[in-house]
């Protein structure tokens, strides 16, 4: 006896999924490279030059206020560097996990996957749905559209951890007077623990933000660029809760 699905079921049967995949080095393009060295310069030197000014403004001061060390341009340009090459390396990475999706899974889960949520948001809108449709519409479509691009900073991030701890190891092992036993060892690899958990905590609270903050986004500014503001400010929102609450577990370090 045959059998009948869902009218849902039979309207997804016969639909084509048109996706386009992004060049696999879109992040290494002209425009997109000096967009991120620039982004990463005024985000580790804007606030030196405040304490550079700042400085300047108290020369007058009494002589016996304590002096304040001098900016320390040449690491804000070494981090400026090292900023970059993680966005670079995120937005890679991610690349290769859309191909590896499109592969993998079926062509209905990668279009989900693989949605431009703002442009999803402004279909969502025009057909007229309530408030609340849309919220949930569009917090539905963000969770999964932004899930490739979390995954991607959370690897990128977890290698990055992996290579420092392993070269702590490294320097460690060539000299090791520095501490008995192998205590400085484990102290390293439970720093990478912590860390490894606190990575994962934050890409959870990152996704689960973005994803409430496009819906509200949609719904109290507008589909397009409200989802977008809201999505940014989302995915910064929660890792910095995440961070700032298990700053002091993460990054816990154990006297040798």
């Amino acid at each position: 006896m045959p059998t009948y699905g869902t009218e849902e079921s039979k309207r997804y049967a016969f639909k084509t999924y048109d996706i386009e995949l992004k060049p696999l080095f879109s992040a290494f393009r002209p425009k997109a490279l000096g967009t991120t060295g620039l982004r990463a310069l005024l985000v580790n030197f804007l606030p030196l030059l405040e304490a550079y000014m700042k400085v300047e403004e108290d020369e007058d001061d009494e002589e016996d206020r304590p002096t304040e060390t001098s900016p320390d341009f040449r690491l804000a340009f070494k981090r400026s560097g090292t900023h970059a090459f993680r966005e670079v390396s995120v937005i890679t990475v991610r690349r290769v996990l859309e191909r590896i999706v499109v592969q993998v899974v079926s062509a209905r889960t990668a279009w989900k996957l693989l949605k431009d949520v703002p442009k999803s948001a402004v279909r969502k809108a025009r057909r007229h749905i309530t408030k609340i449709e849309l919220f949930t519409g569009v917090a539905k479509t963000t969770f999964r559209a932004h899930a490739l691009g979390v995954g991607a900073s959370c690897l990128v991030q977890e290698v990055l951890d992996i290579y420092r701890s392993g070269r702590v190891i490294y320097i460690h092992r060539q000299n090791p007077g520095r501490a008995k036993g192998n205590k400085k060892e484990i102290d390293v690899l439970h720093s990478l623990a912590r860390r490894t958990a606190g990575n994962s905590l934050k890409a959870v609270a990152s996704l689960t933000c973005a994803s409430i903050g496009a819906g509200c986004g949609a719904v109290l500014i507008k589909p397009s660029t409200g989802t977008w503001i809201g999505l940014a400010v989302g995915d910064l929102a929660g890792a910095f809760l995440v961070g700032y609450c298990l700053d002091s577990w993460i990054y816990k370090t154990s006297s040798s």
